[in-house]
């Protein structure tokens, strides 16, 4: 894409590691703690976290009074950081969005969103006005010819492939 693409855990994440050693994470509901330990572990930075915690509470999904909500996200905040050595905390999923910002007077370590750290490493990356890579990994696939595709599919494939490339070669 022509555009900074940024993941707004592994956005956490990264300014976790920039503000502290180690890193507790705060996930809701135990479904998902799978997904974000393995989602952790393909960013390499498992070694980076200090602890995991689990917060099975419907509510931040719910409107009204989130004061019992935010009473346990403290608790399990400041739990990460005396029982785990957690130097920063990362409160996960979009519904954290700006609840970081009410806490942090009740938690003695940088408390994080991903929605907050995400958008603020995509504006930095758009400010630092980088090429983007030509080779490795993060670069654009070769061209590939379509085969049984209609011509409406093959132009739209076609005008993307050239928006990225003309992008690309005017950085």
């Amino acid at each position: 894409l022509p555009i900074p693409v940024v993941g707004m855990t592994e956005a956490a994440l990264l300014t976790g590691c920039m503000l502290g050693g180690r890193i507790g994470v705060v996930v809701f509901g135990r479904r998902v703690l799978p997904p974000y330990q393995e989602l952790v572990a393909a960013y390499g930075l498992s070694q980076r976290i200090a602890g995991w915690r689990v917060i099975d509470n419907k509510a931040p999904y719910t409107p009204g009074d989130q004061s019992e909500v935010e009473r346990l996200l403290i608790d399990t905040a400041n739990e990460l950081v005396e029982q785990d050595y957690a130097e920063t905390v990362l409160l996960s999923g979009a519904v954290m969005a700006g609840v970081p910002a009410r806490l942090q007077n009740a938690v003695p370590v940088p408390l994080l969103d991903g929605i907050s750290c995400g958008v603020q490493q995509a504006e930095l990356l758009v400010r630092l006005n980088l090429p983007k890579p030509r080779v490795g990994s993060y670069a654009p696939p070769p061209q590939r010819e379509l085969v049984a595709v209609s011509p409406a599919l093959a132009t739209a494939f076609a005008t993307v492939g050239s928006a990225s490339s003309s992008t690309e070669d005017s950085s």
